[in-house]
């Protein structure tokens, strides 16, 4: 019997071992895996850290080698998209190479396509439409009254029969030359308006020379144009197709990616805004100086010359030709150091920086370019064009090949808006002389771009600084012999153009001393 308990209790003890010894087993193989378990997470994370580490020192480099190719001048350019330097002979001023471009280049390709369609196509199939018109309904009877300078009136663009025109034929037959060579000579504004029309088109489509300093007393000395809202009118719509829309497209042509969008967009609503306001009445600036001449005391007042504001279009021309003379040697110190925009902030990106670093900036701009709508293109109808030049180069930093057709295309926008108000008022519309002009524009302006190409920023650069120099001495010299003489150097009818009611009220009412309220 002790026995039988003594085995009965060994077995137990037996089994109870193996449960614990099998309990130990697993518990083993669960530590094991759980050690097994945590190795592998511990090498993935190191795998990972080794990883980002590998990323980092590659970053790291990226950002330096991006960093030293933007410092220092060199011949590679940094590739986004392969992180690496490419070999490249693109300068800071080479003729096509430009960042920060509004189109990719599949948009690009679309719109240079596009542009030669119009331009080539389209273009000349619309002018041969309105000459086919002009003939079937009047002939060419206008035209060759025009041509002879024969005609008188801008507004006349719906009188069937021309102004009289001298009889020139000669008594005996000529030959082909003589009678080409009578033709020229009686009729001087046949060769006259192309010719005009293709220097303004070729010129004025590579830097922003502000045709109508130029244009106005040119067509009052040929007699283009008989009244002061003629030449004005006609100087706008030749500023408008050569710049606005011929220019423009011929730019597309060659690549749209020069032009800044969004500086065309909303500086051409600053300076359209200007001119509107510089036109309103009360609001010009006559008007302004006016009724600060009355609100003074009169014993200061008496001290006014009245015959300052009946000449001061004649001042601000003046005040122009300044800025222009001395904004040349700006421009040829710019020419010299690889750029105006070089004097302060050279940039990359057109002044898009991110986290809208260039806002002040941008404000700067905008204000300026209303003011120059305001001060000059309502008044002496220029202007616009070379100040948007200098305020893109000086305070975006855009570089000049980007800044030239930017300006101009900014310019004949603008000049959109005198057009519209004009016609608004007067219905003066100058049709024959337009459809003369418009061939040498549209020539001109289809070839302006590619010998901007041929030159490079820099040439055009030179260019602008001798149209600059020249025009505004030219400027200064002919305001100087007109004030000797105690007259205008050109006739420029400065008036409002429409009011509006709650301004015509607000200045209507007057303080108890006799004052306009508004000042």
């Amino acid at each position: 019997k002790k026995s039988v308990e003594q085995k009965k209790r060994e077995a137990d003890e037996r089994a109870k071992k193996e449960e614990e010894d099998r309990k130990k087993e697993e518990e083993k193989k669960k530590r094991e895996a759980k050690r097994k378990e945590q190795k592998a997470i511990r090498e993935e994370e190191k795998k990972q850290e080794a990883e980002e580490r590998k990323r980092n020192r590659q970053e790291a480099a990226r950002r330096e080698t991006r960093n030293k190719a933007r410092n220092a001048p060199s011949d590679e350019e940094w590739d986004e998209e392969t992180g690496t330097m490419k070999q490249t002979k693109r300068s800071m001023n080479d003729r096509d190479h430009t960042r920060d471009t509004c189109c990719n280049v599949r948009g690009t390709a679309v719109c240079r396509g596009f542009s030669f369609v119009l331009m080539l196509i389209i273009f000349p199939i619309i002018f041969g439409l309105c000459v086919f018109t002009e003939y079937n309904k009047y002939g060419l009877e206008r035209f060759s009254a025009r041509a002879a300078g024969e005609s008188y009136d801008l507004a006349d663009f719906n009188q069937p029969s021309p102004a009289p025109k001298p009889d020139h034929s000669p008594t005996q037959p000529l030959g082909k030359r003589i009678r080409f060579a009578n033709y020229v000579v009686n009729n001087p504004l046949s060769w006259q308006l192309p010719a005009i029309g293709f220097t303004i088109g070729l010129f004025g489509n590579i830097v922003p020379i502000t045709p109508g300093l130029v244009l106005m007393p040119l067509f009052q000395e040929l007699e283009i144009s008989k009244t002061p809202d003629g030449s004005f009118l006609l100087a706008c719509w030749v500023h408008f197709l050569s710049n606005g829309i011929f220019g423009a497209i011929s730019w597309s042509c060659r690549d749209a990616k020069f032009f800044i969008c969004r500086a065309i967009y909303l500086l051409t609503i600053a300076g359209g805004g200007g001119y509107m306001t510089g036109v309103t009445n009360h609001l010009t600036l006559k008007d302004l100086l006016r009724n600060i001449d009355a609100s003074t005391d009169e014993e200061l007042a008496e001290n006014y010359d009245a015959a300052s504001l009946d000449k001061l279009h004649t001042y601000i021309r003046v005040v122009l030709g300044v800025f222009m003379c001395f904004m040349s040697l700006w421009v040829l110190v710019g020419f010299c150091i690889g750029g105006v925009n070089r004097f302060c902030c050279p940039s990359r990106t057109g002044g898009s920086t991110p986290g809208c670093k260039s806002c002040c900036q941008w404000i700067m701009v905008l204000v300026c370019t209303f003011h120059t709508g305001w001060l000059f293109v309502a008044n002496i109808g220029a202007g616009m064009g070379f100040f948007t030049f200098f305020l893109l180069s000086l305070f975006l930093g855009v570089e000049t090949k980007r800044a030239f057709p930017t300006a101009i295309v900014i310019a004949g926008w603008v000049a959109l808006a005198p057009i519209c108000v004009m016609n608004s008022t007067s219905g003066e519309f100058p049709y024959i002389r337009i459809l003369m002009m418009t061939p040498g524009l549209w020539f001109g302006s289809l070839l302006a771009p590619w010998f901007s190409k041929c030159g490079g920023p820099m040439c055009d650069l030179l260019l602008f600084w001798l149209i600059l120099l020249t025009t505004g001495s030219a400027l200064l010299m002919n305001a100087y012999l007109k004030l000797q003489e105690n007259e205008e150097d050109m006739d420029i009818n400065i008036r409002p153009m429409y009011g509006l009611p709650a301004i015509d009220a607000a200045y209507a009412e007057e303080d108890p001393k006799g004052k306009p309220r508004m000042w």
